[in-house]
């Protein structure tokens, strides 16, 4: 500052230069506060969903996982909602969280899954200081707060505050192909990621479906995975349902087969992961 002043008497316009640099020196703090907050959200936006896609990893691979269970519980309910801002950001975070704990509790006590209502309703998920259930996730977050025995056709009338807060803004039939509940049935397990979640749901639900799914045109039916009965509504019911089994090459384009449900073997299975 010596410097400039010494600067400014030399050129012989000191009033002007000196308050100019002294305006711009007094900025400058604010527009470093200002990048490190950007820097700061743009990191925070990413990681939960890195911290949850790790502790899915470690428990995959036999790891420790406890450090990533700890820092998404040690998480701010705010963080929450701030840092999962998009829909691509909450269903990469949640579907990871799903199905990172369904193989943890499942793991620790098998014996859970021989009460399986209670197992999924009872709030055993620790995030952002609260405990919350499965059902929490699936049907409060990722099916934006729908009622879960009404097969996708009502809403829950009384959602809490923090389901209001945390849910997606609209359902996205395909995270039914995603989330892995440790039956033989379910879809494997794999790592979402906010960046190519779109490609990535849309495989899940190609693979899932062709690979569980029998068109006989013979007798025109198609018989498919009972989760298409249970959540009918969120797929748009018989006409949904026959286009999307349309849109994957299951059933020809302009046929309307009768559609049959297979039943859902429900033994445990952990550890389903894609190869």
């Amino acid at each position: 500052m010596i410097y400039l002043k010494h600067f400014a008497n030399l050129s012989g316009s000191k009033p002007y230069i000196f308050l100019r640099l002294t305006s711009i020196m007094k900025i400058i703090p604010f527009i470093l506060l200002l990048m490190m907050a950007l820097h700061t959200n743009a990191a925070d936006s990413l990681s939960l969903t890195t911290e949850a896609q790790k502790l899915l990893y470690a428990v995959k691979t036999g790891g420790n996982y406890g450090e990533w269970r700890t820092a998404i519980n040690n998480a701010a309910e705010s963080d929450i909602t701030s840092q999962l801002s998009t829909d691509d950001l909450r269903k990469a975070f949640w579907l990871n969280m799903y199905n990172a704990y369904i193989q943890i509790l499942l793991k620790e006590d098998p014996s859970r899954y021989q009460h399986r209502s209670s197992f999924f309703s009872s709030p055993l998920i620790p995030v952002a200081g609260k405990l919350v259930s499965l059902d929490f996730i699936e049907h409060g977050i990722l099916r934006r707060s729908k009622m879960k025995i009404a097969m996708g056709y009502v809403n829950n009338f009384f959602p809490s505050a923090l389901e209001k807060k945390w849910r997606v803004d609209k359902l996205d039939y395909r995270i039914h192909f995603a989330l892995n509940c440790g039956a033989k049935s379910c879809p494997p397990v794999a790592f979402y990621s906010p960046e190519k979640l779109g490609a990535q749901l849309s495989l899940a639900a190609k693979g899932y479906l062709t690979a569980n799914s029998i068109y006989d045109s013979a007798n025109n039916t198609v018989k498919v995975p009972m989760i298409l009965s249970w959540f009918r509504g969120d797929f748009g019911s018989g006409p949904g349902v026959r286009k999307i089994l349309t849109e994957q090459n299951i059933i020809p384009e302009n046929t309307i087969p009768k559609i049959e449900y297979i039943p859902y073997d429900w033994d445990l299975e952990i550890g389903h992961y894609i190869q």
